[in-house]
């Protein structure tokens, strides 16, 4: 593995509580930084190359990026600016989509679960979540479902890291 790769793994990512329902990012107008970021995040009932992630691992900030397979140097990005600590939020809140490069937003860590899932915590926003909800199970040429943030780990927040 070359010294530029030797940091990267090619994931997919799955919903816990929604099984079939998988991380689905469209980064194909993000093409520069933007500061409230852009792009589509939502989910896909199947892994294809909108559904295909590269975890970038920064071991010296001991924390993650998520890059797009199909989009490259497009990052997953969690705004929890408005989400409030202490608060739980019924439907999720804050904003996940796209960035150009790997910011402050864009750095993560995943969390072991006692059931084998992983949480995808925040690093700019402390004990705000990842989460996903896919409650028709559908997909669609477009993506389908909901991917925003909680406060707290429940089975929203909770993914299985499938390595391809």
């Amino acid at each position: 593995m070359s010294s530029s790769t030797k940091n990267m793994l090619r994931v997919s990512i799955e919903s816990q509580k929604f099984p079939g329902s998988f991380l689905r990012m469209d980064g194909k107008d993000v093409k520069e930084y933007t500061g409230s970021g852009s792009g589509v995040v939502n989910v896909q009932n199947h892994v294809a190359s909108y559904e295909t992630f590269i975890i970038v691992n920064h071991p010296e900030e001991k924390n993650i990026s998520i890059m797009s397979a199909q989009f490259p140097n497009v990052f997953l990005r969690l705004d929890g600016t408005h989400v409030q600590s202490g608060e739980e939020y019924a439907s999720g809140a804050g904003t996940v989509n796209c960035q150009w490069g790997s910011h402050s937003y864009e750095k993560f860590r995943l969390e072991d679960q006692e059931d084998g899932s992983k949480a995808i915590a925040s690093v700019k926003f402390p004990n705000v979540y990842l989460r996903l909800e896919n409650v028709s199970g559908q997909g669609g040429p477009s993506g389908a479902g909901t991917v925003n943030c909680q406060t707290y780990v429940g089975s929203y927040e909770k993914f299985k890291i499938r390595v391809l």
